[in-house]
């Protein structure tokens, strides 16, 4: 997944991920959305997309190889910053699919900026278990192969069932999470966890008070059209309130009105516009 995501960046293509697990109502409406004239899928995931796409390209996992024949010398079309990367649906606050683009731009700046804040390195061992389907997941691959990282993929009955297991076998010492999911781990059973990133959901009391002492914990926030992360409470304490989002990441961030968003809001209220710049 990870080869094939950066293949179509280079590629000048958009990403557009669809879970094959997904009713096949909601595919077909992404489909015919977007417009979507090419699949790129593994074997067992090509049957369900069968008739669906002009072009299906299935992916495996070939032995590597020397032979270059056959492959182009270069990519014809350069892609330029203002192009779109990728394209994810997200049902917002309606319930209707409503799909949110990105591009290289944007999600190079988001990834320049909140790499750091979040101390991604060389040395990070990244989990990989959000779905495809979740901008987490962009995050995972993305920012962990730009700081120089590596990517931990466990096999899904590990990622499902056995995820204390998978890393501590895989050596994962990040994991960039929803709550849910942290609260699965039991710290005691993921002794090489050095670095968590929290989003995507509410974050508890008791995900605080399990994770802020054994690590470096950070509560993320940010809507998916601000490339994945825009704020954070980096290096949480045990007694950080679980509603704190920190501060916005390299960047400036104002609450305002919901039926105004020329006017700010007074300090102890609360609205549900941000607007960020």
């Amino acid at each position: 997944m990870a080869v094939t995501i950066l293949s179509v960046f280079k590629a000048g293509g958009i990403c557009a991920p669809i879970d094959p697990a997904h009713p096949r109502g909601r595919i077909l409406e992404i489909v015919d959305t977007v417009q979507i004239k090419v699949a790129v899928a593994s074997k067992q995931s090509a049957g369900v997309l069968r008739r669906l796409f002009n072009s299906i390209i299935e992916v495996e996992n070939p032995q590597p190889s020397s032979d270059k024949t056959g492959l182009p010398e270069r990519i014809r079309k350069r892609v330029q910053p203002a192009n779109i990367a990728y394209l994810l649906f997200t049902s917002g606050s309606t319930g209707k699919l409503k799909g949110v683009l990105i591009s290289h731009s944007a999600f190079s700046t988001s990834i320049v900026h909140h790499g750091p804040a979040f101390g991604a390195s060389p040395e990070w061992r990244t989990l990989q278990v959000a779905a495809h389907t979740f901008d987490i997941s962009m995050t995972e691959f993305c920012t962990t192969l730009a700081f120089g990282g590596r990517i931990c993929v466990p096999f899904e009955a590990h990622r499902t069932n056995k995820l204390a297991a998978a890393i501590t076998a895989l050596n994962v010492n990040v994991a960039l999470v929803v709550p849910t999911v942290a609260n699965l781990i039991p710290p005691e059973q993921a002794p090489t966890l050095k670095t968590l990133v929290l989003g995507r959901e509410p974050v508890t009391k008791e995900t605080i008070s399990r994770w802020a002492n054994p690590l470096n914990l950070t509560a993320g926030y940010g809507p998916s059209e601000t490339a994945v992360y825009c704020s954070g409470n980096l290096n949480a304490s045990v007694d950080a309130h679980p509603a704190d989002i920190g501060r916005l990441i390299e960047g400036t961030m104002w609450i305002v009105n919901a039926n105004n968003h020329h006017r700010l809001v007074a300090i102890g209220c609360t609205s549900w516009e941000w607007i960020f710049q």
